[in-house]
């Protein structure tokens, strides 16, 4: 099954550093073999010459590593052969057990097998180390010990002993390279806890700091032994054996499991995982968490409960699918997360699949059940292959980023947990370990969710918890519940202080039973009591009466002992104190647990030039912090709420808001720090190749100088909204650093890739801005400080910043984690000129990029407009994390369009008239209904799944995905709720409304079924709202009204909150009601507000509610208290269909033809929670004004654009018919050309090349013609040219050389007129429809070039006659797979080439360049890039200019390399959509013009050649 390899360290040999007293008889390793889990397992000793006291040699670490690897390869006997039927080393998993240097050893040789390829192979079976002793960070008395030997043998000081010193650099270098080597490998650490004998003295060889490598995967564990007995074990029961061979069988147990049937850690990939983990927002494992937890239990704690028969019932029943729940419920600080811990190992070591988490209140994201969720999928994800895939393709497909803070703990429930992980196809079942469930922030929703479980495999929990209401099991579920008793862990207890008085007292047994006995009899059953006691006892341990003196002043209970540890704080000196106050202070107020490193950083300046802070945290901060892996913790939460509570005598000694306001301070000065700033620029310029090595590293290397910078980064505005509003310094540090440092903050965090921290930033600023503006001065916890009157545009300023982050996230949040450094130059000019962020950047060079046609003030609420074309109303609208989709239902016609970029994706067809479409659950499925038939399709890859007849002539009322996707509710107005399997489209279900109630009601108008998909709620007109439970038999719940003038008789719209546990009314007056099914209440709205809605939309959270009135305003509300937060102001459209996205921070709204896309500031609301509990959003919104806004949209758009030849003009068309020519560098108008009737849009344009004429074309087919002539400068002379008519709209218009020609290209013929004459010469139409271009001839003023997918044919320009005799066209090899259309065309500068963009006909797929010599139309090529092509823009010079598709504007040297691609500059994503990208010019100049809405956007100085 696998080898296990031991590798003994410093003086040891292969038999006797194994074995008690080196007595080979107690050689442990070969016990292993009794175990059945090792049964099948072989054992390996590996020796080398490592004798300190013998003769020098010229060996090291290096030499020994290389034998290593040697000898596991020749062990069967040649190379890659076979040696006496045993198989060879490497061809099965391997295990290491490793001694002191030994485990360098094995270090070195990972590093080194890993890039020798005759020892590759070996290294890649190494599934996990196990170090006993191993100085990683080097052993203090090496040196030491090499002095002695050289001095008693007389020989040279060892290499080998040399690489064990605190500074040698080769370790170093071992534990560098080995940092990169080791993902996937299991790590484990046993680390010594008693001293090693000396001859008088006796010395820690290897300390705790040193033994433990600090790694997400390792599990560090002390063991009751001397370094030199580390690795000795004196018989079986040795408990110490005991802990070593656990940890080996477990790791055995994963080997085995794919033989066993069960699923193997092994079939998981480490990239896929780390990729996972990023988009969880996972930065410490759940691993990490317990190993803290272990480090400070003592083994076999809490085993008791794994012989209990309630828990062994409950462990049992393994092929029960309903979930079983066992319930331990203890007072605080007796043990509960030990046992969680035991049970967690327990299961593990029989072999089960068990998840878990540790809530905690110390830090903020990991007590959130959100980041429960997230943790236990990536658990899962390294358990179950097939659940890795399907999380990775719903990631990659859908784009989702679970790790952001708008992905809630309802959101994350249903896609990941409903949608993926209860659908997993297992046998084996599932076990889920919760602790601390109190602590955390949604437990009654989690614990809701946890018990309506329903999966395709069994689950079975273990829950934690103080006292706390045990809910109602619900149908089928059992709750074990049990109260943790003192008698339960009264020999835990018992045997944790025996350990803890022996190791302290070894030397007398009568003073050890006095002070075991009493500290037991004060315990009350409390391990946390006990363990301080214990410490705090230690400290006065000198002499017998002194110890009983100790003991006799020990209080019982919590409360007291904190009270006296706190005393002993206080009797310090006042230096002393205040630096134990600041620790202390620090240590409660973090975000998360702080590392030593920065603790000290944050101490800085008041107190720096610690030794050594361990140390001094452990003699003056009275027991109440702990160090684990150097981080800080605070030893229990209890002691939390000690700190930072006050009596009737004392303050609190913690004073949280102080605290928060230090932290702030020590981020701000980190942050404007000029030293890390100036690292950052060195080596992440505007260079591709250097950006990508700075990613791969983070900001590691700058952290080795900067150790806070990474803490300040991402927390300094939480402190800052959890700091007194009243601190002047504090809002001086925060001007400074918003004014000078922002950039380089931000710059900071794109770097890291996590830009989720500038939108949480945001909102805290947010929630700061608004303390500032209530003037009060009142301290966080009530106390009034001051009154004082604030400049009334502090808050102003202070919002805008908040908005100006936000937007910079939304618009250029790709480019700015592709390259950081383009938020200074690239980013900033395309911010408004006004925003707060622009302002404060405003020293910009003589030839940087600038911007024009942007707003001044603010940024623009309007994201996007998009249409469905061909004047289709949209009449459904609906939004996932990645797409949304308009439905034109008399065609039939589904659009998807891109969230991000907002372009058309693809289209999907039903082929008859559509009343509703739905998406499933985890945003994978799109359902359609037709009269005929229902269609569900693949959202991502647009193919047809099921198509599912309609067999009755009733109307489709509501259509609904089940809990599983292979499931279709469909409720129709014959009062029927079906439920349909998907796969054999079999009935699952059908619920039918009581006969008579159906007689008497006749066809419903509305049918709504609610979140559990078990009750559904009809509306009749005329009629009350009812509904029913679909589950059972039962009278429906009727909706109380008061006669028939009541406007609950008339009910337009239902909707279900996302409890399931009320609805919304929307009546015909436009009155709004909310129905409480379990309280029987009624409450109305529109009573209260000004509200006039038509149409609703709730968000998925259900903190906000969209609706729309009959002018086209649209306004949000928080729910429930119903309070404005946006409105937009319309009075010309009316809205059809509006929706929330899946975030709520976006919203759409249909209006005809079109569909705009909405993301106003207001919408992410100011932080005043810990990110935890979405119920509390509407909180959040309380007392803030609302905004209104002017509906931007509503302005005529630009639908067609040309430029002046000499850069210094622009004209462009509008959908009010208007063309109109305007100041480049200003952008204002300066002459209008001409005008078509309100109701034709302009849609093409053509300025000449001398500037003389300008052609345009409306909708209608009206082509109109004008001569132009400046008489001045700004004074525009306007002839009139040629006005004529056609029956379809012209596409293409291309002037002759000396501009006396147009060529016109309609859908079906071409023409061309003879401009001074305003007369046709000629006409041709096309035999078929083809999807090409027209282009002058450079070379020949007499022909014309026309350009299709793969032929070039020349025309002459006064027949439009083709002569193929004279070898007028020339075939073209085309790669594309499909049909393609060439969609835009340009010439260099030269006139020697031509550069055109291929796309294809049907869908949205990738497009291509090709490049043709136009002195030989026969050598033509296509473009070759690294980037995907989004739409070509033109050529400058000799460089082609394009769009790729994460918005960048890049250049392109033709026939250079396709590497040579430069990324000039990224566009805002609000700045693309399906028009734009049409529209989008570029001058001969190298300026940029582009569409925005009502306005022309120009880019100057942005292309760098």
């Amino acid at each position: 099954m696998g080898d296990i390899i031991f590798v003994h360290g410093l003086g040891g040999t292969a038999m006797r550093t194994w074995s008690w007293k080196r007595d080979t008889t107690n050689f442990w390793p070969a016990w292993l073999t009794e175990e059945k889990t090792l049964s099948r397992f072989r054992i390996f000793s590996f020796g080398y010459n490592s004798n300190f006291k013998g003769a020098a040699t010229n060996l090291n670490t290096i030499d020994f590593a290389k034998e290593l690897l040697f000898s596991m390869l020749t062990h069967s006997g040649s190379v890659g052969e076979k040696h006496g039927g045993n198989t060879a080393v490497g061809a099965r998993p391997i295990i290491f057990v490793a001694h002191s240097m030994g485990g360098l050893v094995v270090k070195k040789a990972c590093v080194l097998g890993q890039h020798d390829k005759q020892y590759s192979s070996l290294v890649s079976q190494i599934y996990g180390i196990l170090f006993l002793g191993t100085p990683h960070r080097g052993a203090q008395y090496a040196k030491m010990l090499n002095i002695l030997s050289s001095a008693l043998t007389g020989s040279a000081p060892k290499d080998y002993v040399a690489d064990l010193d605190i500074h040698s650099t080769s370790l170093q270098d071992i534990n560098e390279q080995f940092r990169t080597t080791c993902d996937g490998f299991e790590l484990a650490s046993f680390f010594e806890t008693q001293k090693t004998s000396f001859g008088i003295t006796k010395l820690l060889i290897v300390e705790k700091e040193s033994a433990v490598l600090g790694y997400p995967q390792e599990t560090s564990i002390p063991l009751n032994a001397d370094h030199h007995n580390l690795c000795k074990f004196e018989s079986r029961g040795d408990p110490n054996y005991t802990s070593v061979k656990n940890l080996i069988k477990h790791w055995a147990s994963k080997i085995s499991l794919p033989q066993q049937g069960c699923i193997s850690r092994q079939m998981t990939g480490t990239n896929e995982i780390n990729v996972l983990r990023e988009a969880l927002g996972i930065r410490e494992t759940a691993d990490m968490d317990l190993d803290i937890i272990q480090n400070n239990i003592l083994g076999g704690s809490g085993e008791w409960i794994t012989q209990r028969q309630d828990f062994i019932a409950w462990h049992q029943r393994l092929f029960e699918n309903n979930p079983a729940v066992f319930w331990l419920i203890g007072l605080p600080a007796t043990g509960k997360t030990a046992i969680a811990t035991t049970v967690i190992n327990h299961l593990q070591l029989l072999g089960h699949d068990t998840v878990f988490h540790l809530f905690t209140c110390g830090h903020q994201q990991k007590k959130t059940a959100s980041y429960c969720l997230r943790s236990i999928a990536l658990q899962i994800a390294k358990l179950d292959e097939e659940f890795l895939q399907h999380i990775s393709h719903l990631i990659e497909e859908s784009g989702s980023d679970f790790g952001l803070p708008t992905n809630n703990f309802d959101s994350l429930w249903e896609k990941v947990f409903c949608g993926l992980i209860l659908k997993m196809n297992r046998q084996a079942p599932l076990f889920f370990v919760l602790d601390g469930l109190d602590e955390a922030d949604l437990q009654t929703s989690l614990l809701g969710r946890l018990l309506k479980i329903q999966s395709r495999f069994p689950i079975r929990i273990f829950l934690t918890s103080r006292p706390m209401k045990v809910p109602l099991a619900p149908p089928g579920i059992s709750i074990l519940p049990h109260l943790l008793m003192e008698k339960d862990t009264a020999d835990d207890i018992n045997a944790y202080v025996q350990r803890m008085v022996q190791v302290a007292l070894p030397d007398d047994s009568q003073i050890q039973e006095e002070v075991i006995q009493e500290v037991l009899n004060k315990a009350s059953g409390s391990f946390l009591w006990v363990k301080l006691t214990l410490e705090t006892l230690q400290d006065s341990w000198h002499t017998k009466e002194d110890i009983r003196a100790a003991l006799s002043e020990v209080p019982k209970g919590m409360e007291l002992l904190y009270g006296r540890m706190l005393e002993k704080i206080k009797a310090q000196s006042q230096r002393t104190v205040l630096i134990a106050r600041r620790i202390l202070t620090l240590t409660i107020c973090c975000w998360r647990p702080l590392t030593l490193i920065e603790l000290q950083k944050a101490l800085e300046p008041e107190f720096q030039g610690f030794v050594r802070l361990e140390h001094t945290i452990a003699q003056i901060c009275g027991h109440f912090i702990s160090v684990d892996n150097s981080k800080i913790f605070l030893v229990h939460g209890t002691a939390r709420n000690f700190l930072l509570s006050s009596n009737q005598t004392d303050p609190p000694f913690v004073d949280r808001c102080e605290g928060h306001e230090l932290l702030a301070t020590a981020c701000f000065r980190t942050l404007s720090n000029d030293q890390w700033r100036l690292s950052l620029k060195s080596i992440s310029p505007a260079n591709t190749k250097h950006e990508s090595v700075l990613r791969d590293g983070g900001l590691s290397h700058i952290e080795k100088a900067h150790p806070l910078l990474r803490y300040a980064a991402c927390h300094w505005a939480y402190h800052l909204s959890r700091s007194s509003s009243s601190s002047e310094p504090l809002i001086g540090d925060l001007k400074s650093f918003l004014g000078k440092n922002s950039l380089s903050w931000i710059e900071a965090i794109a770097t890291l890739g996590t830009l989720s921290y500038i939108v949480r930033a945001a909102r805290y600023l947010k929630a700061y801005a608004k303390q500032r503006s209530q003037g009060s001065g009142v301290h966080n916890s009530g106390i009034i400080l001051s009154l004082r009157e604030l400049p009334k545009d502090e808050t102003k300023i202070l919002q805008s910043w908040a908005n100006d982050f936000i937007r910079l996230v939304g618009k250029f949040g790709k480019s700015l984690v592709q390259h950081p450094s383009s938020i200074r130059r690239l980013i900033i000019p395309f911010c408004p000129k006004e925003s707060a962020i622009a302002t404060a950047q405003c020293h910009m060079g003589p030839n940087s990029l600038t911007v024009t046609g942007l707003p001044l003030e603010g940024w623009g609420d309007c994201l996007a407009r998009v249409t469905m074309g061909d004047s289709q109303m949209v009449s459904k609208v609906l939004a996932t994390d990645r797409l949304f989709f308009t439905l034109a239902s008399s065609s039939g016609t589904i659009i998807a369009w891109s969230t991000d970029t907002c372009e058309e994706i693809r289209r999907l067809e039903h082929h008859e008239y559509v009343l509703m479409m739905v998406v499933n659950i985890s945003e994978t499925r799109l359902a359609t209904a037709g009269f005929s038939g229902y269609r569900i399709w693949d959202i991502f890859s647009g193919a047809q799944e099921h198509y599912l007849p309609k067999w009755t002539e009733a109307l489709t009322i509501t259509i609904m995905f089940g809990q599983s996707d292979s499931q279709l509710l469909i409720g129709l107005d014959d009062c029927t709720v079906t439920t349909y399997e998907l796969q054999d489209f079999t009935i699952r279900s059908r619920f039918t409304i009581q006969e008579k109630i159906r007689e008497a009601l006749s066809c419903p108008h509305t049918i709504s079924i609610s979140p559990n998909r078990e009750n559904v709620a009809v509306a009749w007109r005329g009629k009350p709202l009812m509904v029913w439970d679909m589950t059972q038999d039962a009278l429906p719940q009727s909706c109380q009204v008061n006669g028939n003038s009541d406007s609950l008789m008339a009910p337009e719209q239902v909707l279900w909150q996302n409890n399931g546990n009320s609805i919304l009314i929307l009546c015909l007056d436009s009155k709004l009601f909310e129905w409480n099914l379990y309280d029987e209440e009624q409450f109305e709205y529109g009573k209260y507000h000004d509200m006039n809605a038509r149409e609703m939309a709730l968000s998925s959270d259900g903190t906000l509610l969209l609706t729309s009135d009959n002018f086209g305003t649209m306004s949000v509300w928080s729910f429930p208290r119903l309070q404005l937060i946006y409105r937009l102001i319309n009075s010309n459209e009316y809205i059809r269909a509006l929706t929330f996205s899946p975030s709520a921070q976006r919203f759409y709204g249909t209006r005809d033809s079109t569909c705009n896309v909405w993301e106003p500031d207001a919408l992410v609301h100011p932080e005043t929670t810990d990110l935890a509990d979405s119920s509390s959003i509407a909180e959040s919104y309380a007392a803030t004004e609302p905004v209104v806004s002017k509906d931007e949209s509503s302005e005529n758009q630009v639908t067609a654009l040309a430029t002046s030849s000499d850069d210094r003009w622009f004209c462009c068309g509008k959908e009010d018919g208007s063309v109109i020519i305007h100041d480049a560098q200003t952008s204002t108008k300066i002459r209008k050309v001409c005008n078509y009737t309100a109701a034709s849009a302009v849609i093409l344009l053509e300025w000449s090349k001398s500037g003389r004429y300008i052609v345009s074309s409306d909708e209608s087919g009206r082509v109109i013609s004008k001569r132009l002539e400046v008489k001045e400068p700004g004074k525009w002379t306007i002839y009139p040219g040629l006005d004529a008519r056609f029956s379809e709209p012209v596409l293409q218009f291309v002037f002759s050389a000396d501009e006396k020609l147009l060529l016109m290209s309609l859908g079906t013929f071409d023409c061309v007129w003879d401009l001074k004459s305003k007369n046709q010469i000629c006409q041709q139409y096309r035999a078929k429809t083809t999807k090409g271009k027209w282009v002058a001839d450079p070379i020949n003023a007499e022909i014309l070039l026309w350009i299709d997918e793969n032929t070039i044919y020349q025309y002459e320009w006064l027949t439009l006659m083709c002569n193929e005799a004279d070898h007028s066209h020339v075939q073209i090899p085309c790669s594309m797979d499909c049909m393609s259309t060439v969609r835009k065309v340009a010439l260099t500068s030269n006139s020697q080439t031509l550069v055109y963009e291929l796309a294809p006909n049907k869908g949205i797929g990738s497009k291509s360049l090709r490049v043709l010599s136009i002195s030989s139309l026969s050598h033509s090529w296509e473009v070759d890039l690294l980037h995907r092509v989004k739409s070509l823009i033109g050529v400058i010079q000799n460089r082609i200019v394009f769009l790729d598709d994460n918005n960048w504007v890049c250049t392109w040297e033709i026939e250079a390399g396709n590497a040579d691609v430069r990324h000039q500059f990224c566009l805002p994503s609000d700045l693309l959509n399906a028009s734009t990208l049409e529209l989008m010019r570029l001058s001969d100049f190298g300026s940029f013009f582009c569409p925005r809405l009502g306005n022309v956007v120009v880019v100057r100085h942005g292309l760098r050649l």
